[in-house]
């Protein structure tokens, strides 16, 4: 609607998982690139930093092709249009296969690829590429009714895949699928004798491909693997902030949605009173008023054993909306440090890496999604309206679902970026080797906290835009030494000399204000553009 003038997110994240694709697309399309695979030039010359952060991988062939044609920032918006249109495709494939019709097989996809949940996180677009989540639950339950090796791969495949694509999303899929799969059994007791006759008569196979499988995996995730052997977990006190609460089901911006009047106060139950407080994003999982109608209402007719209105699929019903409740109680504090997430973050592997467990609403949001529209599906069948007012009743539900699920995300404005962007590059391009650009202004004083992060994302994408290393970095964690600003050049020839730097002719000290002169540095040369000064020294300093 802006012409691409504006972009959602916010100049930190987003920006940050921009710079994730473009240096992906440097990899493969430019062989002078000075970065390597895990090695992108921020942080100079701390080695694998990409492994601080979600790389993406699995969905950057998308903004590869994107980019052929696209400005960077263009090209991310046009990635999360297709993401956004393979979450839906992905949900409205596995409710056709089930003989759901159209219109609510259509709702489906839309609740999963558009809801509050991730639309208010635009600027996590980390957490956009998903299509293989359902994908994957769903063919474990086929597997469950009918094992084949196809289904076998595909499974092993989509798990795969879902890692590659994010490595938070990855492991959320990985547990549920883990609970996912004994709940499946339970509810189907003939599946235990055909997926153990299976695994008996194809023993060899399930070996190799799980072997490959898990070979895979491990080289993937080897550099991720390091550097928590570096850097250590997050200590459960960190994780327990960010576990889901149960008023998290009930959180909704303060402005610009449906419920907002009635639900967007609820903020201060959090014990957050600023309503646009950037903590506040994550906790925007409200499902909407009809997918928590219709989880009730499959629970309420369970536990009344009014079965019959689930037609031939009350065990699918059952088996993924028993998941998706399990997953939410795990997740959820329950107050006083009362959480089930403490028993998962000691016993599971990985589970210290993960530091915001309530993202995993993202991965049980799809087992309510295709067990309450399966039901809906199955109870409109059986009901007594006539055909004229079931459609009317499908229409207000679609309406309703689609409306209350809406919300006006954070933007900023393209073109002053662009322009930075431009005049950063440029420099950096023209005077440097290395760099390290100062999150001081002009006046020499230190940025706010949130600034100064948009600083160290400008620097990088300055680096990455002229080829250059830069000394500057923001991620999901630092390297140790790593300190957020640095007002002199010291502590920048300090830095490289402690991660044994090779010598650099042309190291520049950008800012944009006068530096002072620091008694032992020797300055080469110094330039100046419209906004910003480059001073040139060398590494080491000579006599």
């Amino acid at each position: 609607m802006t012409g691409f003038d504006r972009l959602p997110g916010e100049l930190s994240d987003y920006r940050l998982n921009q710079y994730f694709l473009e240096h992906t697309w440097k990899m493969v399309s430019d062989h002078t690139y000075t970065g390597k695979l895990y090695g992108p030039s921020m942080f100079t010359p701390y080695p694998n930093t990409l492994a601080f952060s979600d790389n993406l991988f699995g969905a950057a062939p998308i903004y590869w092709l994107l980019r052929f044609f696209l400005m960077p920032d263009i090209a991310s918006m046009g990635w999360l249009m297709v993401l956004s249109l393979l979450n839906f495709l992905s949900m409205l494939f596995i409710l056709r296969k089930e003989n759901v019709q159209p219109a609510l097989a259509g709702l489906g996809g839309f609740l999963f690829a558009f809801p509050l949940s991730r639309v208010a996180q635009y600027a996590h677009a980390q957490l956009f590429p998903q299509f293989c989540t359902p994908l994957c639950l769903w063919l474990v339950w086929r597997f469950a009714l009918k094992p084949s090796k196809l289904g076998w791969l595909l499974i092993l495949i989509t798990l795969y895949w879902q890692i590659l694509c994010g490595i938070y999303l990855g492991w959320f899929l990985l547990l549920v699928t883990l609970i996912f799969s004994i709940v499946t059994i339970s509810v189907l007791p003939e599946s235990r004798q055909k997926v153990g006759t299976f695994l008996y008569r194809c023993w060899s196979f399930v070996a190799l491909s799980l072997g490959v499988w898990a070979f895979l995996l491990y080289k993937f995730l080897q550099p991720y693997l390091e550097m928590k052997r570096i850097m250590g977990g997050n200590s459960y006190d960190v994780v327990a902030e960010l576990l889901l609460k149960p008023i998290s089901l009930f959180m909704v911006p303060a402005a610009n949605s449906l419920w907002s009047p009635i639900l967007g106060s609820l903020h201060h139950l959090l014990g957050v009173s600023d309503p646009n407080a950037p903590i506040l994003w994550i906790h925007y999982n409200f499902p909407g008023s009809v997918l928590m109608i219709l989880t009730g209402m499959i629970v309420y007719k369970f536990l009344r054993k009014k079965t019959a209105v689930f037609g031939n699929q009350k065990r699918l019903v059952l088996a993924f909306t028993i998941t998706g409740l399990i997953v939410a109680f795990c997740a959820t504090d329950f107050g006083h440090g009362v959480s089930l997430w403490r028993l998962i973050y000691q016993i599971i592997p990985g589970a210290s890496a993960i530091r915001a467990p309530i993202r995993i609403f993202l991965t049980l949001l799809p087992c309510l999604i295709i067990a309450g529209i399966i039901f809906l599906n199955e109870y409109l069948k059986t009901s007594r309206l006539s055909q004229s007012a079931t459609k009317y009743l499908i229409a207000c539900i679609i309406v309703l679902a689609i409306f209350e699920q809406r919300t006006i995300p954070y933007t900023y404005d393209a073109a002053s970026v662009r322009a930075k962007d431009a005049e950063l590059g440029q420099v950096t391009k023209q005077y440097c080797q290395a760099a390290y650009i100062s999150p001081f202004n002009q006046r020499n004083e230190e940025l706010s906290f949130v600034s100064g992060i948009y600083a160290q994302v400008d620097a990088m994408w300055a680096g990455i835009n002229a080829n250059v290393p830069v000394v500057n970095g923001y991620s999901g964690y630092s390297p140790p030494g790593f300190l957020r600003t640095w007002q002199d050049k010291q502590p920048i020839i300090d830095w490289l000399s402690a991660n044994k730097s090779k010598p650099i002719d042309r190291l520049c000290f950008i800012s944009r204000y006068p530096p002072k002169t620091e008694p032992g540095i020797q300055v080469l040369e110094t330039h100046q553009s419209t906004h910003y000064i480059v001073q040139v020294i060398r590494y080491p300093q000579r006599p």
